[in-house]
């Protein structure tokens, strides 16, 4: 497998006609749902645009519940972002929470999760 280039990233950036930019939350998800595949040899479950429980995939293996949660933020993300997920993970009782993103992050929410 090959080093994706910095030019296949601008793929899942939107630019607005002001010319900010936003990323692509759903392309980006396209290209996690294949890493998956490629990575767990299994399709993962998408979940509905809304009423997600704070996931994008799941899967269950074996007696294992794994999620995976999508990102495409351009700056560093907080735990305000990553708290939902992990809330809502612990509720379903998950056994694993894969996140992906674009950014790195934040020291802080490394720090509070790791």
């Amino acid at each position: 497998m090959g080093k994706l280039r910095s030019e296949y990233w601008n793929h899942f950036i939107d630019t607005k006609a002001d010319n900010s930019q936003k990323g692509n939350g759903e392309e980006f998800e396209e290209l996690i749902k294949y890493l998956l595949k490629f990575i767990y040899g299994i399709e993962w479950a998408r979940t509905p645009k809304s009423h997600d429980n704070n996931r994008d995939f799941w899967l269950y293996l074996d007696d294992q519940h794994v999620w995976a949660e999508c990102k495409n933020y351009q700056k560093p993300i907080a735990m305000s972002v990553l708290a939902p997920t992990l809330v809502m993970a612990q509720i379903y009782e998950v056994n694993e929470v894969l996140f992906f993103s674009r950014s790195n992050i934040n020291s802080f929410a490394q720090n509070k999760i790791m």
